[in-house]
Order: structure tokens, then C-alpha cells, then sequence
């Protein structure tokens, strides 16, 4: 499909933190490829703080959180976004709100997941449909931009360190005690969010514990550091050989973790 020279792009990933993340290399991919394009973003909440400041990044559309039952709050955005003029909107999220976000920007050509990456009614509000075959998220993302004729981009986030940021991380090492080489493990996977603090205390308990098969590294260690009420911090210190055979027990407690939730 024959596009403007210099298009108008809406990149929709509304939520959440991580899947921004996850997203960013996709704007950076459009701005290596298409120097000349605008380049928006609609983004929900606290998550827009992740893109402030991003080189690639033209403007951020910041909306509320809950903004889809607000028949107010749904007419500002079409509104806000009509006045854009979107030639292109890119649906990296594949949900309801985030295919009627792309919707209602009017962009002719939404861009979107097809298949069962496709979910609720996005297939249908979504007019140029790909089917990812890669495994890996940020790589499935960047699929999508195979519609625009963008194959197997370099993956750079573009995301923007802020000092004050640089000093929260540096002031959390200190006081934690860490230095030297440590890998950082976050076991906040989307069904942490729904596990009681017991079993996630489990999860902790049997890494501190040492492997599921006794054969780890003796000079490999991981501490527990709570962060906040909701998720824990994994901090395993290690040399290089050991690393394999951590992340083989990081994957055996996940996995021991997804049977006791759905037990």
C-alpha cells in the first residue's frame, strides 16, 4: 500500500510499564526508517513518564486511565487526535480500547495484530492485519512494522535517563550494598499482580534456598530486597559460569508459581 513520503504516525500502546518498554524500540525502528515522518503516541497514565524526552518522539497524547468510560473523556480524544491528521495509527497492543484509540484517530490505515494476537474486537476495528511469528515480545512488535515494509529493524529504545532517576538507582545500590557484578531479577510477570504475598514469598524462599537440583554455583547468592508493598527484588550475585543454571531455576520457580496460582 503506497504511503506519504513523510506520513503521520499514531503508535498506541496504552499500558503498562513493561509493554512500553517493550514498545519503545518500535518508534525508534519508524524513525531510523522514516526520518521524515511525525510520530505521536497515545499512552494512558504514569506510563507516559517512560517517553518523556524521547528523541524519536514528536508528541505524547497523555490520557487518564479508565478514559473509555467517560463519554467525555473518549469525544476530547477523538477530538485531540482528529486535529493530528494521522495518515497511519499502529495498534501494538491488540485490545478493544487500544484498537478504538487507533479508531478514533481517523488514521485511513490502522495497522494491527491478526490471529490470536488480535484479541477482543481489535481485529475487526484494525484494517491492515499481521500475524507475528516471532517469539519474543519486542520482536513481535516490530513485525507489525512489516506492513510499512520495515524488516528486521536494529531494536534501540531511545528511552532517556533523567538524573534525578540516576540518583534513586545509585541511592537503592548503596543502600543495599551492592556493588561489583550482579544480575537483577524482577519476577513481576503479569500474573505476579494477582498472587497473594505468600506465595511470592514462597518464590523468594525457594530461590534463597539454593537450585531445584542442589547444583549451583556455592559463590552464587541471591538476596530478597523488598521494594514497596507489591512486587520483590531478586538481586543475584554470581560469577558468569553460574548464570545458565540460575536462570533453568528463575524459569522452575515461575513455572512452580503459575500451578500454585491456578491451583
Amino acid at each position: 500500500m503506497p504511503q506519504p513520503s513523510a506520513p503521520r504516525i499514531l503508535v498506541v500502546r496504552l499500558t503498562a510499564i513493561g509493554d512500553v518498554i517493550h514498545t519503545s524500540p518500535v518508534l525508534s525502528a519508524l524513525r531510523a526508517a522514516l526520518p521524515e515522518a511525525y510520530l505521536a503516541w497515545v499512552v494512558e497514565g504514569r506510563c507516559g513518564e517512560l517517553l518523556r524526552g524521547h528523541a524519536c518522539l514528536d508528541q505524547m497524547i497523555n490520557v487518564r486511565r479508565k478514559w473509555l468510560r467517560s463519554p467525555r473523556a473518549v469525544r476530547d480524544l477523538r477530538r485531540e487526535l482528529r486535529d493530528l491528521n494521522f495518515d497511519i495509527a499502529i495498534d501494538v497492543q491488540g485490545l478493544s480500547k487500544s484498537a478504538i484509540a487507533a479508531k478514533l484517530s481517523g488514521a485511513p490505515r490502522r495497522i494491527g495484530y491478526g490471529g490470536k494476537d488480535g484479541r477482543e474486537i481489535s481485529r475487526f476495528l484494525n484494517n491492515d492485519l499481521v500475524e507475528p511469528t516471532a517469539t519474543h515480545v519486542i520482536e513481535r512488535n516490530l513485525q507489525l512494522l512489516q506492513a510499512l515494509d520495515i524488516h528486521n529493524p536494529k531494536v534501540e529504545y531511545g528511552i532517556r535517563e533523567w538524573d534525578d532517576d540516576v540518583r534513586m538507582i545509585d541511592q537503592f545500590l548503596h543502600q543495599s550494598d551492592l556493588a561489583g557484578r550482579f544480575v537483577l531479577l524482577h519476577p513481576g510477570l503479569s500474573i505476579d499482580g494477582r498472587l497473594p504475598l505468600r506465595v511470592r514469598d514462597q518464590a523468594a524462599l525457594r530461590l534463597t534456598a539454593g537450585s531445584s537440583n542442589g547444583r549451583v554455583d556455592e559463590r552464587a547468592t541471591i538476596d530478597v530486597v523488598p521494594h514497596g508493598e507489591h512486587f520483590l527484588v531478586l538481586v543475584c550475585r554470581a560469577p558468569r559460569r553460574a548464570w545458565p543454571e540460575l536462570e533453568r531455576d528463575f524459569d522452575y520457580v515461575v513455572r512452580t508459581l503459575e500451578l500454585d496460582a491456578a491451583a
